[in-house]
Order: C-alpha cells, then structure tokens, then sequence
C-alpha cells in the first residue's frame, strides 16, 4: 500500500473488480480510451485472474485517506526493468473526487513508487491530441510531448493524431514542476521511506 498526505494507492483484488468495470464501462472513462468495447462480468473476471498473475501490470486503486472512499484507478503496464520504462495511466470517478488536488498526489505517489522502488527510468504515455484536459493533467506531473503519431488511431469516426508524451526520472525527483514540488514537500518523506503496494 503507497499512502501520502491526502491519498493511499492499493493493489487492486477480486473486491474491486465490478468497480473498476463499472469505471471503465462509463461513457466518461471510455470516450477517452482507444478501445472502448464493453466490459461484462466474464471478461473482467478473466482480466482480475490474469492481472494478479501478471509481472508486468500493476492496477492501483485511489482512495481519499480520511474517508475510504475509491476515486479513481492508476496504472503502471509494460512494466519492463531491463529498459527501465513502463506506461502509465488514470481513469478517475470524477463525482467521487475529493479535490483537486487528489489526482496529482496519486500519481505523484505513484511515480514515487515507480522511479524509486521500481527504479524505472522513465514513464511514457499516449493521448489524444484532443483531450486538453489530459495534457493539463500531464504537463503538471512533467510529461513532455516526445512526439506525434500521425493518423494512427480510428477515433471519433475519423483517424486521429496520437501524441506521445515521457516523464523522465530526474526531471521529476531533481527538476519537479511547482506543483509537484509542493505536494511532495508536503509530505516530508523521501520516495524510499514509502512503503510497496501489497
């Protein structure tokens, strides 16, 4: 279990798994992913066994510290340690949200977890050039546009642009932006003194 100031982070189990589909059913979640294909129970439970068997995909359920309660779903996938990279990515509950701020301390746990106990080098991941809201979120972790894969997504009923965006380790340990200085300055803990996910 990772846990912060506002948040904690656990492994998802079998106990999460109707929420996490009912999650990523909702047409708020699923309008932003590339695959939206319906997820029933039989498929969720398939994907519930094979993500506790897997090496290399970590699913993180988001909880407000104080109350309990579950906001939202972070991932690290491709885990791959001989290169030192793996994707990441959110889809949030967005009326279950305590505050603004809880999104950025998750994934700030998060990437504390992955540059610090994963030793990962960098994080990568792909966004529509639509979604400027998602490019918000991300330029405020640190992620920078790596570059732009043209026409390569069926989207929306024409195809689209991908972007590709990295966070790399250094710049979020040693050249944080503001707002990821300020919440782990709040936390007065360095990555390792946080404790792994079990």
């Amino acid at each position: 279990m990772l846990e912060s100031r506002l948040v904690r982070l656990r492994v998802a189990d079998s106990s999460d798994a109707d929420y996490i589909r009912k999650l990523r059913n909702s047409p708020a979640v699923s309008a932003r992913f590339l695959d939206r294909w319906f997820i029933n129970d039989e498929r969720q439970a398939k994907f519930m066994v094979h993500l506790a068997e897997s090496k290399d995909s970590l699913f993180l359920v988001a909880e407000d510290k104080s109350s309990g309660s579950r906001f939202g779903v972070y991932t690290l996938q491709r885990i791959d340690h001989r290169n030192q990279h793996a994707n990441t990515g959110v889809f949030l509950d967005e009326s279950c949200v305590p505050s603004g701020l809880h999104p950025i301390e998750s994934a700030c746990l998060l990437f504390d977890y992955a540059f610090g106990y994963l030793n990962l080098y960098k994080l990568c991941a792909e966004v529509l050039p639509d979604n400027a809201r998602a490019m918000r979120y991300n330029e405020a972790l640190g992620f920078t546009v790596e570059g732009c894969l043209k026409g390569h997504v069926f989207y929306n009923g024409a195809l689209q642009d991908l972007m590709l965006i990295a966070l790399f380790k250094q710049d979020f340990l040693e050249n944080p932006t503001p707002m990821v200085a300020r919440i782990r300055a709040g936390w007065g803990k360095r990555p390792s003194s946080l404790s792994a996910p079990r």
